[in-house]
This record gives structure tokens, C-alpha cells and sequence, in this order.
């Protein structure tokens, strides 16, 4: 039996001695029938390719990943609240909605008519009202400001349990 490196050998020894290419081709072509074909057989398109030389058994499961986060803290609430039981009122601190189109000044100016502070005054509607110590009491401070043109509501705001 010929291999192929042999069969390249032959031929041109084939050429040189004056033999026929047809014939060398006819002998080459049977050599390679006779080479004994990979004993799995040709792969088919459902079969997976898989390494059989080292199994491997599944990762085990991981542990699930538990964050606890605490709730935010309203600095504003948190300051108003500090000597106030929770549930109750915050003492000297109002919420203000406003309306749309009132102002960073508007909102400030209404803060300044009943004697206090605008507090978290960002991008929103709505706002904390600071009101001092020794000023007029909650519920008329929230009497004056409804009556304002920049004000659409208010209410009280209770410390957090």
C-alpha cells in the first residue's frame, strides 16, 4: 500500500521511466480507496461537537445576592423632626406645591411672605417652607400661602417613623 507521500514519489519516477500519467493517476486513485476512513464516520449537522476527554458537571447555582438598602433621607424632614415624635407633624415645616409657571423668584418671594425659607427648591413643583421658631404658627402661615397666585398647595409634612 502506497501513501500519499509515496504516491507523490512515483510519479514523477513514473514520467521519467516513460509510464503512462493515466496509469499512475488509476494507481494513486486506488491506493487512496484502500486507506482505511476515521471509524466515527462523518459528522452531521445535529451533532455538537463535545469534548469526551474531560467532563465537566454543571458550576453550582450562586447564591443569591441580597442588597439592603435603607430608605432615603429627607435631610430637610430629618432636621424639622429631630426633637418630634414620629407620625406627628414636623414643627416649622410646610410643603408647597407651585404652580408651573412660577419662578425660581416667586417661589422664594412666598417663602419670604410668611416669614421663612424655601428648602429643596430643584426642577419640581414642590418645595419645603422653613418657618422660624418664634414666627406665626403653621396653620396660618398655610392660610397665606394658598391665597398666593404661585401657590397651587399645602400641606403639613410628618416626621417618618
Amino acid at each position: 500500500m502506497l501513501t500519499l507521500a509515496g504516491r507523490l514519489c512515483l510519479m514523477p519516477l513514473m514520467q521519467v521511466a516513460g509510464a503512462n500519467v493515466v496509469a499512475a493517476q488509476e494507481i494513486a486513485d486506488s491506493t487512496l480507496s484502500s486507506v482505511p476512513r476515521d471509524s466515527a464516520g462523518p459528522r452531521t449537522s445535529d451533532t455538537a461537537f463535545t469534548d469526551t476527554t474531560s467532563p465537566r458537571a454543571p458550576p453550582p447555582p450562586r447564591p443569591a445576592l441580597v442588597v439592603e438598602v435603607p430608605p432615603p433621607v429627607d435631610t430637610v424632614v430629618a432636621r424639622a423632626c429631630d426633637s418630634a415624635p414620629p407620625g406627628t407633624a414636623a414643627p416649622g415645616l410646610l410643603g408647597v406645591a407651585f404652580r408651573v409657571d412660577a419662578s425660581g423668584s416667586d417661589r422664594a418671594a412666598a417663602a419670604r411672605e410668611v416669614g421663612g425659607t424655601l428648602a429643596e427648591a430643584g426642577d419640581g413643583l414642590e418645595a419645603y417652607v422653613l418657618l422660624p421658631e418664634d414666627g406665626q404658627s403653621a396653620r396660618i402661615a398655610a392660610s397665606r400661602l394658598i391665597r398666593l397666585s404661585s401657590v397651587s398647595g399645602v400641606s403639613e409634612v410628618s416626621c417618618p417613623d
